[in-house]
């Protein structure tokens, strides 16, 4: 990825990293569920990597 999308990861990076599908990951846009600060650049799906970062750490807080 070039330095102007380094704040971004791609829809394949972020479903590696979670274990999960990119399937899934298009389910949860669809439904409003996951992680927010998803964008589209042309074909390729990015998210914002701050909005993965919140909303993780949200579901951190939802497990206590």
């Amino acid at each position: 990825m070039t330095d102007l999308l380094s704040e971004y990861t791609t829809e394949q990076e972020l479903s590696e990293a979670l274990s999960v599908t990119v399937e899934t990951l298009r389910t949860w846009a669809s439904r409003r569920k996951g992680p927010g600060g998803r964008a589209k650049f042309g074909r390729r799906i990015v998210y914002r990597k701050t909005a993965v970062q919140a909303w993780m750490e949200s579901q951190e807080r939802g497990m206590v």
